[in-house]
């Protein structure tokens, strides 16, 4: 009886600690981080939008750390702060400093930074620190200096969820596409490593051929994003890259690169519907100054008609351009993501089984003091040996 109350109490002991790790495990969500240091001085990390990204600069062991930090593109964050593990230093806005400590020790600065919730895919910030110093011996900042780091902060696209709606295009009957399943177990970090290799690129320094090329392939790459197989985002990185590192650069004496790319702007401006009105319209304008500096009655009314119509059609075709089409879109339900990692009716399970192993628990807990309490009572209330026989023949008396 006893064995079998002492597995029973291990068993209900097993249940509870591991529904309080399941249940911490529910209410967990990492946070996206990106750490640099003197030892590793660049990082890259990807977050939703609408996300927290740490931002840390570590140095072990030091004694005091400084550093200038500017953003390139501040405005994909909400709001960004800073702290420190130090007792002592400083933060003006665009240079800190962390120190204080008694002896060389861990210290780290960081930069908490909302992702702003309206930031599209692919959209980035690199936060860089320069004239870093930092000293790991007592005496202050200098005996590692004048060296930079670089954080780069990615916008990813969201973990799809199953639950999904479209809505039709204005040109078409098309219907909305099916419910689709989460996907799992993809790799995109080298298609966004070769999506951010081109930040900076200007199209006027290569060949027209060459950036068309890498052009299309970007645009292929940017769709990957969205693929559900492994197979088509690695064809997507290595057409990037072969694209990119086939980019041919415009030379000075390049007369016949510079002749052929100055035929295809002048044919886009003469096919291009809104450079065409702009003509009309500039001549009209033209021959209308004319007509109003000294012509007769008959070219002030030839000259009005031509220009009204001119500038009519000017602001239909500009319209025209601005008119936009309404999309197919998927809207993104924000919802803890499913997977290998993260199952939530396995969560809703554990906390279950939690709250039943607790209330088991103590049931247990109360009957062992019963029992406990029976056993302590049971030779008080034992009546004394023999007595039964005298009672009995006293009865026969």
């Amino acid at each position: 009886m006893k064995e079998t109350k002492r597995l029973l109490s291990l068993i209900l002991t097993a249940v509870l600690i591991f529904s309080c790790i399941g249940a911490g495990m529910a209410v967990s969500a990492a946070t996206p981080e990106a750490t640099v240091s003197y030892a590793s001085q660049t990082a890259t990390v990807e977050a939703e939008a609408g996300e927290t990204v740490l931002i840390k600069i570590t140095e072990n062991p030091c004694t005091a750390l400084s550093a200038k930090y500017s953003f390139s593109n501040k405005n994909l964050f909400s709001s960004v702060t800073s702290s420190k593990n130090t007792p002592s230093g400083s933060d003006s806005g665009s240079m800190f400093t962390a120190f204080g400590v008694a002896s060389p020790t861990n210290v780290t600065y960081t930069l908490t930074a909302v992702v702003k919730a309206d930031a599209s895919v692919g959209d980035r910030c690199v936060v860089t620190f320069s004239d870093c110093k930092y000293s790991s011996e007592m005496g202050g900042l200098g005996q590692h200096k004048d060296y930079t780091m670089t954080v780069t902060v990615v916008v990813k696209a969201p973990v799809p969820t199953s639950s999904s709606t479209t809505k039709p295009t204005s040109s078409s009957n098309t219907k909305p596409t099916s419910t689709k399943k989460p996907t799992t177990g993809l790799d995109f970090t080298e298609l966004n490593k070769a999506i951010a290799a081109g930040e900076g690129l200007v199209a006027a320094e290569y060949t027209a051929d060459s950036w068309a090329n890498y052009e299309t392939a970007l645009q292929a790459a940017i769709a990957a994003r969205n693929a559900k197989k492994q197979a088509d985002i690695d064809a997507a990185t290595n057409a990037l890259k072969a694209a990119q590192a086939a980019l041919v650069k415009v030379s000075a004496d390049n007369k016949t690169e510079l002749e052929n790319y100055l035929q295809t702007v002048k044919k886009f401006l003469e096919e291009d519907k809104l450079s065409a009105a702009y003509k009309v319209l500039s001549e009209a304008v033209a021959n209308a100054e004319a007509a109003v500096a000294g012509g007769s009655k008959e070219d002030i009314d030839a000259a009005y008609t031509k220009l009204k119509a001119a500038f009519e059609a000017y602001k239909k075709t500009l319209e025209d351009l601005k008119t936009s089409e309404i999309v197919e879109v998927e809207k993104v339900v924000e919802k803890e993501p499913e997977g290998p990692f993260c199952n939530i009716f396995f969560h809703k399970l554990l906390l279950v089984l939690l709250i039943i192993s607790l209330i088991l628990n103590v049931l247990f807990v109360v009957y062992y003091v019963y029992l406990r309490k029976q056993k302590e009572n049971a030779p008080k209330n034992e009546a004394p040996s023999g007595s039964n026989d005298s009672d009995a023949s006293d009865i026969l008396r």
